[in-house]
């Protein structure tokens, strides 16, 4: 029967050979010091290695195309093993040597080896075994032959692929600190040799450097995440809240108590009248009726306890409703007054705020901007190109500081759907002339329907005409080593006023549960337990021990 391609490919052989390079790779001792001394880069290594062994690695290898010499001598195959049977190959034996010579086939030397053994008579071409035997052989010369191949190439791969882990470790140590700082604030979704190959390397570097010396930074960048408001709508909610109140319980042992008179055949507690009757010639008869009946008047004593009964009970209160947090934009000033310090602690910043965006998976929107230019990226907040992200913040404009065109553009986001609720942070030094009437008219309308805006103010010179159009302004002096900690303290200032606010909300909730208690308080020893249903059936029992009391006087009476 004919074979093609796919039964001669070693595919479990290949896959064998691959995991022993993986273990190898694995454990080379390169590698392992890499890792020892780079363990936040460690795992992205062990990926690179597994990835190129993977089974998508496998079927990329089988899909190259086999040499025309492998595939020529694979149709011979199929041909002699068609055509030819025992008696036809052995006359034709001389004829197969050559063509699988022309092949460059392994093979051509095996045939010869066994001419030589028929001419010298170690060999006789009786019956079929020998046949098989030959196709046997063949088939597993070919077999290996493509093995081989298989293998040559995984070599070629391998040889490229080690040749760019070995290149990525020795630039590494150059840029250790870029990478970690990317990997602390990214985790994972940071590779090292996209920021290696990242050809604004070195602005990238510098701003990296202001997190890497100060993690204040995405301390700010946290805060600013957590500044959420509260609408001025109210709604109504629901909680369930448990009630303890007493009630008392007969006790079925130890009466102690003289409550009323009942019907029984209790001898100790018979009245003096039904005893009298007891002593009465006349009388005696009916003593001894009623008291086989249990109809004997008798003293009823009880004894109770005081039980606390708990409940559940669902409270309604009004509350603030929580605003929903909507998109982040952040607008950098990278006009030529930032540039220095003030440009790289803006875009330090920005990476950590959109560290914070992206952990809350909320989308994210740069703009720098400078002169009349405004320049944006968007980032998804699900999916994010940290190398892209990264290329952006390394522009710069370098002219006049010029903020119009960025709050325009800020302006058309916000009133559209998409970004309802958006929060702004804008980052400059704010040596600018003050906003036009119609900008902040547009801005105060987009404050009314919940969205904010922020400033980070950096320097100490800014024009503050154009502060009062934002929620929450903070300071940076780049001159200053404390710079971080006080917008930290500015920060966590504005978060304790809204947690006030909050404690006022919960405080109002509790005094309208405290009202809806004391309502209840005053209803629940009376009323509340005059219409329980342990109530009623007490004075159901009550009722009927009065009725059957009134029919035995009837019954007297008439005897009588």
């Amino acid at each position: 029967m004919a074979k093609d391609l796919n039964d001669f490919e070693p595919v479990n052989e290949i896959k064998r050979e691959l995991e022993k390079l993986r273990q190898k790779d694995k454990h080379n001792i390169d590698f392992l010091l890499f890792k020892k001394n780079h363990e936040y880069a460690a795992e992205q290594l062990d990926d690179k290695i597994n990835n190129f062994y993977s089974a998508s690695n496998l079927s990329t290898i089988k899909q190259i195309t086999l040499p025309e010499p492998i595939r020529k001598e694979i149709v011979y195959y199929n041909y002699v093993s068609e055509k030819f049977d025992e008696v036809d190959f052995a006359k034709n034996l001389d004829l197969i040597k050559n063509k699988l010579k022309e092949f460059d086939s392994p093979f051509a030397t095996y045939i010869d080896t066994m001419s030589w053994k028929i001419d010298n008579g170690y060999f006789e071409l009786k019956g079929r075994d020998w046949y098989t035997d030959f196709f046997k052989t063949w088939t597993f010369m070919l077999t290996k032959r493509i093995l081989d191949f298989r293998l040559k190439t995984v070599e070629d791969l391998r040889y490229n692929y080690l040749v760019e882990i070995y290149s990525l470790i020795k630039n590494y140590g150059k840029y250790a600190k870029i990478y970690k700082t990317m990997y602390d604030v990214f985790g994972k979704i940071a590779e090292v040799d996209d920021e290696l190959k990242n050809q604004n390397i070195e602005s990238i570097s510098r701003f990296a450097e202001f997190l890497y010396k100060d993690p204040s930074i995405l301390r700010i960048a946290e805060l600013l995440g957590r500044l959420n408001g509260e609408d001025d709508l109210m709604e109504v909610n629901i909680t369930e809240q448990i009630v303890t109140y007493p009630t008392q319980e007969k006790l079925p042992i130890n009466p102690e108590e003289l409550v009323g008179v009942t019907i029984s055949k209790d001898i100790e507690r018979l009245m003096p009248m039904e005893l009298a009757n007891l002593f009465d010639d006349d009388l005696e008869i009916v003593f001894y009726k009623k008291y086989v009946e249990s109809q004997l008047q008798s003293f009823l004593f009880e004894s109770k306890e005081t039980v606390i009964e708990h409940d559940v009970e669902e409270v309604e209160y009004e509350a603030p409703i929580p605003l929903e947090q909507g998109k982040f934009i952040i607008c950098i000033d990278t006009s030529s007054s930032m540039e220095g310090a003030g440009e790289y602690i803006a875009k330090a910043l920005s990476i950590a705020v959109a560290k914070v965006a992206l952990k809350e998976s909320r989308d994210l929107v740069f703009f720098n901007f400078a002169n009349n230019d405004v320049d944006e990226f968007v980032i998804n907040g699900l999916h994010v190109n940290i190398k892209k992200m990264l290329e952006f913040l390394a522009k710069s404009f370098y002219g006049r500081t010029n903020a119009k065109p960025a709050f325009e553009k800020v302006i058309d986001k916000m009133n559209s759907e998409d970004f309802k609720r958006a929060d702004l942070l804008m980052i400059s030094d704010f040596m600018m002339d003050s906003l036009p009437d119609d900008t902040r008219v547009k801005i105060a309308n987009l404050k009314d329907n919940y969205n904010r805006f922020h400033s980070l103010v950096i320097g100490t010179m800014p024009n503050l005409e154009t502060q009062d159009v934002f929620d929450n302004v903070m300071y940076y002096d780049p001159n200053d080593p404390y710079a971080t900690q006080q917008v930290v303290k500015s920060l966590n200032d504005t978060l304790r006023d809204l947690r006030e606010l909050k404690e006022e909300e919960l405080a109002y909730r509790d005094e309208q549960i405290k009202d809806l208690n004391t309502v209840r308080d005053k209803k629940r020893f009376r009323e509340k337990h005059l219409d329980s249903p342990k109530a009623k059936k007490l004075e159901k029992a009550k009722q009927k021990a009065r009725e059957l009391e009134q029919k035995r006087q009837k019954i007297l009476s008439g005897q009588m």
